[in-house]
C-alpha cells in the first residue's frame, strides 16, 4: 500500500485542489490578485491540499497558532513519497520559515495518522518549496533545516516536481 493513498484517505477532500479538465494543477495566491499562477508539472501521483483558504485548525486561536504554509503537496515518484511544504510569497518573506516549520509539523502528524490507520514502514522525504515573484536566494539552490531541503522557484514559471524531488 502506498503512503500517498493512505494520506488521501486521511485528509478531508474539501481542502484538496483538483486538477483542471486537462489534468493540470495550478498554484495561486487569491489574496494577491496580481500574483502569477504557477503550473505544476509532474510524472507521478500528486495530491495538493490548500491550507490558507479555509480554516483547517478550528481549535486554535487566530494568529501564531494558525500560522501555516499555503499548500501541502504529496507526490509519489518511483514508489517514493515526497511531502512538499509550499509557500507562495510576493514581498514579505519574514515569516516564511515559521510557516514551513508549521507545515512540517502538521504534515508529520498527517503521515503518522495515516500510518496509524494502516500500519506501514514508509518514510517520506520533505522538501520546502518557496515560490516567489523574485527569487531572493539565487546563489544557493538548497538549504537544509530540520531535515527539510529548501528549494526556491520563481512564480509564474512551470514548476517541475521531478526536478525538485530526488
Amino acid at each position: 500500500m502506498a503512503l500517498i493513498n493512505e494520506v488521501e484517505k486521511t485528509l478531508h477532500e474539501a481542502f484538496q485542489c483538483k486538477p483542471n479538465s486537462s489534468n493540470i494543477h495550478y498554484l495561486d495566491e487569491p489574496q494577491a490578485p496580481n500574483y502569477p499562477v504557477t503550473k505544476i508539472k509532474k510524472q507521478g501521483k500528486l495530491l495538493i491540499y490548500k491550507l490558507d483558504d479555509k480554516n483547517p485548525f478550528p481549535f486554535f486561536k487566530d494568529g501564531q497558532p494558525k500560522l501555516m504554509c499555503d499548500y501541502l503537496i504529496f507526490y509519489e515518484k518511483k514508489e517514493k513519497t515526497f511531502v512538499i511544504l509550499c509557500n507562495l510569497k510576493s514581498k514579505n518573506k519574514s515569516n516564511t520559515h515559521e510557516q514551513i516549520h508549521a507545515g512540517h509539523i502538521f504534515s508529520k502528524f498527517v503521515i503518522e495518522t495515516a500510518k496509524r490507520c494502516n500500519p506501514m514502514n514508509q518514510h517520506p522525504t520533505f522538501v520546502a518549496l518557496h515560490i516567489m515573484k523574485k527569487v531572493f536566494n539565487e546563489t544557493k539552490e538548497e538549504e537544509y533545516d530540520n531535515g527539510v531541503r529548501y528549494k526556491y522557484h520563481k512564480s509564474g514559471e512551470d514548476c517541475d516536481l521531478d526536478e525538485i524531488c530526488y
